[in-house]
């Protein structure tokens, strides 16, 4: 939402000592508002520009648009998506639904296949075809995606964040008591998936280490303090 691509900016921010200090700066600069590009494809390698008909010519910070038939009348609607501004007209909001009513991605999965899951939709993105994220890090029996893990036997990877890594272990625990594969995906240097290259994410699936039962117990060991005992 700020003016990157100013050369001068980013050179200032670039002398400055530690990333704190640079997000803040960026934190202070006000937005940068452009006017929104709607084409339309004419069909023989042409595309006109349709925004001021369309009504999205209007300046603005926005990221993208959302096609459905919002209001059910058989005619396609429009939304700008991910919008900051108070001003850019109507905001459609999640509805308040239970996470674990919910499966992420779910016509894209193969439950007869590997399937990875991740946290977030960012480290989706990052994923081969056959995943799904939690919405978070919470996961248990009365989820959705549980209860179709459990009836399909669906192998899985898990590759949340690894400051998860006891839930991690517990879920990875759990899953096996079904009689569910389970492998363990290492992060390597990476704070999480999404901080990962595609290539990156398949290598360290390749790695994956298939979970064995003592493995909940050695994290319990590593999770006690010098001293403690």
């Amino acid at each position: 939402t700020n003016d990157r691509t100013n050369s001068d900016l980013v050179a200032h921010v670039e002398k400055l000592a530690t990333s704190a200090e640079k997000a803040a700066y960026w934190r202070k600069q006000p937005p940068r508002r452009d006017h929104n590009f709607a084409y339309r494809n004419l069909g023989d390698l042409r595309f006109a520009e349709v925004a001021a008909s369309w009504g999205l010519d209007f300046l603005g910070v926005s990221y993208g648009a959302a096609l459905a038939d919002f209001d059910a009348d058989g005619d396609l609607n429009y939304l700008v998506a991910r919008t900051i501004d108070n001003d850019a007209g109507m905001k459609y909001l999640n509805a308040k639904v239970p996470k674990k009513s919910v499966i992420f991605n779910e016509i894209n999965i193969n439950w007869k296949q590997e399937l990875t899951l991740v946290e977030g939709p960012f480290d989706l993105v990052k994923c081969d075809d056959n995943a799904t994220c939690l919405l978070g890090s919470h996961f248990s029996e009365d989820y959705a995606l549980f209860g179709e893990i459990i009836k399909y036997a669906t192998p899985i990877v898990l590759a949340l964040d690894p400051d998860a890594r006891g839930k991690t272990q517990a879920y990875a625990k759990k899953l096996s008591s079904y009689g569910v594969n389970v492998r363990i995906l290492d992060h390597g240097t990476f704070s999480d998936v999404g901080e990962m290259s595609r290539l990156d994410f398949l290598e360290a699936k390749k790695r994956a280490k298939k979970w064995k039962s003592d493995d909940h117990l050695l994290h319990l060991i590593g999770t006690i303090k010098s001293g403690s005992l």
